[in-house]
């Protein structure tokens, strides 16, 4: 007879119920806690992909960013409203003792309760020799004029001598002389044609747009001024902020503060303070900005699972990267600098936090990124 015994009924059932506890706990218990118990350092099975990004351009660039603003001309009184129409920057005009070159423009009034008049304004650039310059309305001769350099002139235009509908002004050179071989050339720079209303204008606004998180570095305006009045008086103003009302000569080119420069719509403001009458030609507001690097931005989550498997150090925590160029990344605030472009990787664990993650990709120079990734492995 053998003295091997099978266990009791009693044991096999006493041990069945102790495995199935204690398979019940483990499977009860969050995983990392059960792969902790079963000492399983190989916790996940295979990659986890946090972010994978492809074909990334970013266009890069560095030192400062200039814009400019070019505003139409205007003027302030206390009588009148003008509108001015720019015909032309420049115009050149040439005529010896045979033949002429001229320039015309059409013109059409609205007429109505508030027309005064219309009339021509420029200013004369460079002059050869010795002409007039005759001004024709509707074939009719207006004005004539010996002009010098740097000369302005305003003609007004007779309302009995407009016709209601299409108007023309002809502005024709003149040689004076009797050499056939001169010849009298001279240049008309901003040619306005001007109609003037009945009204109050005392005040004008211009307006400018700063993108947020937009760095002014300086802010310069400029323009022209003109004007029939003795020393004329008039304010400037930046978002309400006085500027300056100390204004010296016809070439004004004021540096607006920038500390009262705010995100989104801006607003210049002139405002007229004597009994006067100033044109305000052709203002141009210059715009010199700190360089914002071009980012783009991505997020991903890390859940309460794979913090823990990070933190007990269960996971590598890898970073993949092809590009053509070095470049930066600020992974939740901490800076990272992709210098093997070509083939990088970098152990990131301790850059990594619980919950959202974001990631910025930044240069100053164009870079083209093949790949990133983000993988636990």
């Amino acid at each position: 007879m053998s003295d091997k015994t099978l266990p009791s009924p009693t044991a096999a059932v006493f041990l069945l119920i102790v495995l199935s506890g204690f398979l019940l706990f483990i499977l009860s218990i969050p995983e990392v806690d059960r792969q902790e118990i079963i000492r399983d350092r190989n916790s996940i099975s295979e990659e986890i992909n946090l972010l994978s990004l492809e074909n990334i351009d970013i266009d890069g660039y560095d030192g400062y960013r200039r814009e400019n603003i070019n505003y139409d001309s205007f003027n302030l009184n206390f009588d009148s409203e003008k509108v001015f129409y720019n015909q032309v920057k420049s115009v050149k005009l040439e005529a010896n003792l045979l033949n002429s070159k001229s320039y015309e423009f059409n013109f059409n009034p609205i007429y109505n309760s508030d027309y005064l008049f219309s009339s021509v304004e420029f200013v004369i650039g460079e002059v050869s020799s010795y002409g007039k310059i005759r001004i024709y309305l509707n074939n009719e001769l207006i004005s004539e004029v010996s002009p010098i350099k740097d000369q302005k002139f305003k003609i007004d235009l007779d309302t009995q001598e407009q016709i209601n509908g299409n108007n023309i002004i002809k502005i024709t050179p003149s040689y004076q002389g009797l050499n056939p071989f001169n010849k009298f050339e001279l240049e008309i720079i901003d040619l306005d044609y001007v109609e003037n209303y009945v009204g109050r204008s005392d005040s004008y606004k211009n307006s400018f747009y700063v993108n947020e998180g937009t760095t002014i570095s300086e802010l310069n305006l400029n323009y022209l001024l003109r004007s029939s009045s003795y020393n004329p008086k008039y304010s400037l103003y930046l978002n309400n902020n006085l500027v300056t009302n100390s204004f010296l000569g016809n070439e004004i080119s004021i540096n607006l503060p920038t500390e009262y420069v705010n995100e989104g719509i801006n607003i210049i403001e002139y405002k007229l303070i004597s009994n006067s009458d100033l044109d305000f030609i052709l203002p141009k507001l210059q715009i010199r900005s700190e360089r914002q690097f071009k980012s783009d931005f991505y997020t991903f989550e890390i859940d309460d699972r794979l913090a823990r498997l990070i933190i007990n150090n269960r996971v590598d925590c890898k970073l993949f990267s092809s590009s053509n160029v070095d470049y930066s990344l600020l992974l939740n605030n901490f800076n990272l600098e992709i210098k093997d472009y070509t083939s990088y990787q970098k152990d990131i664990c301790k850059n990594l936090v619980f919950g959202e993650n974001k990631l910025q990709i930044i240069s100053d120079k164009d870079v083209k990124i093949d790949y990133l990734e983000i993988v636990l492995v």
